[in-house]
C-alpha cells in the first residue's frame, strides 16, 4: 500500500469494536454446582482452564472505553457441515453457511429395553443421529422468522419397522448400537425412530443479524440467568450443549465488548497491542 493510500486509510472514521473474554467454571458435587467445587482450575480462567482470569481485573486500554457489562455469550450450536444428516440443532447453523429458505429439521426418539423386556425411554431419550442429546421435539421452538406448515412425523422412507423404529444391541460405554436395523430382535437393547419436519423462511421480515441470532437461536428467554449459557464437560475433551448424566464439570462465556474512543489522531486498533 502507498504512503498515501495508508494515510488516507486511516484518516477515515472506522467502526470496529472488539470483545475480550474469559471463562466462568463450576464443578458439580451432591447435585449440587458451584465453584467451591473445584479443585485444580481458577473460578474464571482462559479457554483452557489454566490462567485464572478475573473478570475485575481487565482494564480498558488507551484509546478505547467499555460498551456494556460483562454478559454470558449465548451457548453455540456445532459446526457438522460434514455430516448430510445432521441434528436439528447442527441443521440450525448449516442453514446459515447455505442461505437455505427451508430447512429439515430432525430429533431421534430412543428407548431402551428395562428388566422385565418392555420398551422404556431411554437415559438420553432425545438426540441427534449421532447420539448427541438435544431438546424434545415438543418443547423445540420455530425461530423467529421461520415458520412450519406441518407438525413432527415419523420418517418411513429407510430401512425401519412400520412404526419407524430401528434396532441393536448397545455397545459400551456409550451405549449405542455399532448396527442398525429395521427387525426387532428379542436380544437388541436399544432402538430409535426418526421424527421430522420442514421448517421454512419467512422472506424480508427480519434484517440480516435478526435473522442470524434467529438461525443460531442465541435467545434462551425461559432460562435463568444463572443457568443460562453453559457447556458441559471436561478439558480436552468435546463439551455439550446439555447436561449429562455423568457431567461433573461446566463452563461458560463471558464477554464484554470494547469500543474505541471518537478522537483525531492514530487509530485506536494500533493502541491495542501489548495492552490486551
Amino acid at each position: 500500500m502507498k504512503r498515501g493510500e495508508s494515510e488516507e486509510l486511516l484518516g477515515k472514521e472506522m467502526t470496529f469494536e472488539q470483545s475480550l473474554a474469559g471463562y466462568e467454571n463450576q464443578a458439580k458435587f451432591k447435585d449440587q454446582w458451584g465453584q467451591q467445587f473445584l479443585q485444580h482450575c481458577p473460578n474464571f480462567s482462559d479457554v483452557m482452564g489454566h490462567k485464572a482470569l478475573p473478570k475485575e481485573d481487565f482494564k480498558e486500554p488507551h484509546g478505547w472505553h467499555w460498551e456494556g457489562p460483562w454478559t454470558v455469550e449465548p451457548q453455540r450450536r456445532p459446526r457438522c457441515p460434514a455430516l448430510p444428516r445432521a441434528g436439528a440443532a447442527a441443521r440450525l447453523l448449516l442453514d446459515t453457511d447455505i442461505n437455505k429458505s427451508q430447512v429439515l429439521e430432525e430429533v431421534y426418539e430412543n428407548q431402551r429395553r428395562d428388566a422385565t423386556g418392555a420398551w422404556v425411554p431411554a437415559t438420553i431419550p432425545n438426540t441427534d443421529v449421532n447420539g448427541e442429546p438435544v431438546e424434545a421435539r415438543e418443547i423445540v421452538k420455530c425461530p423467529q422468522g421461520w415458520h412450519v406448515k406441518q407438525t413432527w412425523a415419523v420418517e418411513l422412507n429407510h430401512a425401519v419397522d412400520n412404526e419407524g423404529w430401528e434396532y441393536g444391541v448397545g455397545i459400551p460405554p456409550s451405549g449405542l448400537p455399532q448396527v442398525w436395523n429395521s427387525v426387532e430382535k428379542t436380544y437388541y437393547s436399544r432402538r430409535r425412530r426418526r421424527w421430522a419436519r420442514v421448517r421454512y423462511r419467512d422472506h424480508g421480515r427480519l434484517s440480516r443479524e435478526q435473522e442470524t441470532l434467529s438461525f443460531l437461536q442465541l435467545h434462551h428467554p425461559g432460562l435463568a440467568e444463572e443457568e443460562a449459557g453453559w457447556e458441559y464437560g471436561v478439558f480436552g475433551s468435546k463439551f455439550h450443549l446439555n447436561p449429562q448424566p455423568q457431567s461433573r464439570f461446566r463452563r461458560r462465556c463471558w464477554h464484554r465488548r470494547l469500543a474505541p474512543n471518537k478522537v483525531k489522531g492514530i487509530a485506536p486498533i494500533f493502541l491495542l497491542e501489548g495492552s490486551l
